[in-house]
């Protein structure tokens, strides 16, 4: 059965009484649309479970929903390092399993992906297995394995000449990434998709990729996807309980040593109904003070330890 389609996103909020976000929104589908047009009506979307990807995620097939665009395929490939904070990875295949049902509800040609790393490329296999020590600045070797080459290899199974990449990517979000952008950036003023938002990466393996919410707001985030969880139906609100009342915190492995302080995890462990995770806590602290000691590494025939920059 075919589900007659809603109004379109623009018409339903054009009364909008917050003008700011009801522009983004509008923007952020004229984005979509116009790529869609171009050619590019394959979406692969670098899904996180963050509030960017999710938000990126909710536009994508809201605008299939409402048959906004035609003939216009997406995958959803969300890359499980399975050292994800445990609320937060079961939030995000939560989310996963509900675009699913939506999917097969209007019979929409959304699919979605959970990819996890090879055993030998896995977190513990490489720290207990391997001897690895934990990932520092000067050796992070764990982006890559976790995360990044099990998504790219789902990708590259999926990609045909009419794929774009999009990502939650935004400005302001920190300097390293705002100069990313920029060195990525085609153009500022109006590009293929009329509002310079295209970035393109080797990393995105020789594809356009797309920023659709670049130039959005955190708290703008958060008021479409707490609308969305109103008006539309989508599991939002756990996300934001998730975030806490600092909706800007930045979410990754609990195990993560490349901070001295995990401001996410000890944001989780502070809450009543999550406070058994206070042993990953434990965990991570003795795993960074074990591994960084001499006498736990290989040394090399100078005397510095094996990993460790010169």
């Amino acid at each position: 059965m075919v589900v007659t389609a809603p109004q379109s996103i623009a018409d339903e909020l054009s009364g909008l009484p917050d003008r700011e976000l009801a522009a983004n929104v509008v923007e952020t589908t004229k984005v979509l649309t116009a790529a869609a047009r171009a050619g590019h009506n394959h979406w692969i979307i670098a899904f996180s479970g963050g509030k960017d990807s999710s938000l990126v995620t909710c536009l994508a097939v809201e605008l299939l929903r409402r048959r906004t665009v035609d003939n216009t395929r997406i995958d959803v490939v969300y890359s499980d390092t399975l050292m994800e904070l445990p609320p937060f990875a079961e939030n995000a295949i939560s989310l996963l399993n509900f675009v699913r049902t939506l999917s097969s509800t209007h019979e929409l040609p959304v699919h979605t992906h959970a990819v996890v790393a090879p055993m030998e490329h896995r977190f513990w296999f490489l720290v207990l297995g391997k001897g690895y020590p934990p990932p520092h600045n000067h050796f992070r070797w764990c982006t890559e394995r976790l995360k990044i080459w099990p998504s790219q290899k789902m990708m590259k199974g999926l990609v045909s000449d009419s794929s774009i990449i999009l990502t939650g990517v935004r400005w302001g979000e920190s300097d390293s990434r705002d100069g990313r952008m920029k060195g990525q950036m085609c153009s500022k003023d109006d590009s293929e998709c009329g509002l310079g938002l295209w970035l393109h990466s080797e990393s995105m393996m020789g594809i356009q990729g797309l920023a659709p919410i670049a130039h959005w707001r955190t708290c703008k985030v958060w008021d479409f996807l707490l609308m969305a969880d109103a008006w539309w139906g989508w599991p939002f609100r756990s996300l934001n309980k998730l975030y806490g009342q600092n909706g800007a915190t930045r979410f990754g492995c609990w195990m993560c040593t490349l901070v001295k302080e995990d401001k996410a995890l000890q944001a989780i462990i502070a809450r009543d109904e999550w406070s058994a995770l206070s042993v990953l806590n434990e965990v991570r602290t003795e795993l960074l003070t074990e591994g960084r000691k001499q006498e736990n590494r290989l040394t090399q025939p100078d005397g510095r330890l094996v990993f460790d920059p010169p």
